[in-house]
């Protein structure tokens, strides 16, 4: 009688306390876990993590190898700080992994910092610790408080991790100027697409309240200064507006700064140039109804909203950093903050977009960054890093 394989126990670990992108990539790799033979998923998560609750709770439905765990503790600022404080709780959390006959720990960090006890607790057991990380940038790039206190001490966090996954060669290496010499997978994020259909574009701004006429440029995400920059956005669009006539900014999001974002675009005298919208999980709308997305953000991973873009054919402008400038034409990029250069950019791609590169941006999107890519190579990574054979 053939011995049966191994039911092999793999953690899930993030407690983070706000959804984002890179934990709806991570849903997906998840799913794709699940249906992996003899194989077991316990995800830990924050219980104030509504959405990541709610996803994970979809997929636990229809998989019943998938366990849910809801966490008390929560990653905080200065966490890379505190994890010196910490022993009480890693102790805790590797005694969790512990009773639940964890073989090894898929970590979801935002950054270095956050989810890190995770990787702590893994470590205290001798268990592997593999960290799927989208931002290995330094927290001074980041205009981050005390950075330069915080990044040296963060040093040490990159080298606990057994493994990493990231998601573009910009960020492995971004991580091996961090100091990481470990093992480290690249596994592209996707875009569904299933999604990718045609639409009116009229109609979807109808729907949107969003007007008919004019050349609407959109920023989708949350609105965070520091970071996505929608003040730099409204700042160009200000300070030339009589060469952006007829140009309309859509805000399709919330976050930290949408007071603050709201009272600058009044302050400007703005208001009727510029449409709020709530976010939603469907934001195919949106993408039928505007004529370009802009990310000028300061520094990203590889952001699913352009991802998203190029394979619904939206030209894009963005910052030439991180992501943006691996995969995006020259055409569409600008210098970091070079108020010249983005109002260059957009006014070129509004008035004469290029088919033949909106073209190429979708193929590239629907191939090199399908689903059906992600699945295979973040489960083969994820496998082949635990150690499970």
């Amino acid at each position: 009688m053939a011995t049966p394989p191994p039911l092999y126990t793999l953690a899930v670990y993030s407690d983070a306390a706000d959804f984002n992108g890179h934990q709806q990539m991570s849903c997906c790799g998840i799913e794709a876990l699940a249906r992996k033979p003899h194989l077991r998923v316990v995800c830990y998560y924050h219980r104030k993590n509504d959405k990541l609750r709610r996803r994970l709770e979809q997929i636990a439905i229809e998989r019943p190898n998938v366990r849910l765990i809801a966490l008390k503790v929560r990653s905080k600022k200065f966490q890379g700080f505190r994890n010196r404080f910490a022993r009480r709780t890693i102790r805790r959390l590797a005694s969790q992994f512990q009773v639940d006959c964890v073989r090894a720990v898929l970590v979801l960090q935002g950054d270095i910092e956050t989810s890190s006890l995770g990787v702590l607790a893994a470590n205290r057991l001798g268990i592997p610790a593999i960290s799927y990380i989208p931002l290995p940038h330094t927290l001074a790039t980041r205009n981050s408080k005390f950075s330069t206190l915080r990044d040296p001490l963060n040093n040490w966090l990159f080298s606990r991790p057994d493994s990493y996954i990231t998601n573009s060669e910009g960020m492995a290496e971004l991580l091996r100027k961090r100091g990481a010499d470990q093992s480290i997978s690249i596994v592209f994020n996707a875009v569904d697409a299933d999604k990718t259909l045609p639409r009116d574009p009229l109609e979807a701004r109808k729907r949107l309240g969003l007007p008919a006429e004019e050349k609407l440029v959109a920023m989708i995400g949350r609105i965070e200064f520091k970071q996505k920059q929608q003040d730099f956005l409204v700042d160009c669009v200000a300070r030339n507006f009589s060469r952006m006539e007829g140009v309309h900014l859509v805000f399709v999001g919330s976050g930290p700064d949408s007071a603050a974002l709201r009272e600058k675009v009044n302050g400007y005298g703005l208001g009727e140039s510029v449409t709020f919208i709530d976010w939603t999980d469907d934001l195919s709308g949106v993408y039928a109804a505007i004529d370009l997305l802009c990310i000028p953000s300061r520094f990203e991973g590889v952001p699913l909203v352009m991802l998203e873009a190029m394979s619904d054919k939206v030209p894009i402008v963005a910052s030439a950093c991180d992501g943006m400038k691996e995969f995006l034409p020259e055409e569409w990029l600008f210098a970091t903050g070079n108020e010249a250069e983005c109002v260059e950019r957009i006014l070129a791609n509004l008035t004469t977009p290029n088919p033949t590169l909106i073209q190429q941006n979708q193929r590239l999107a629907l191939t090199q960054f399908s689903m059906e890519n992600f699945n295979r190579e973040f489960v083969d990574a994820t496998w082949s890093l635990a150690g499970f054979v």
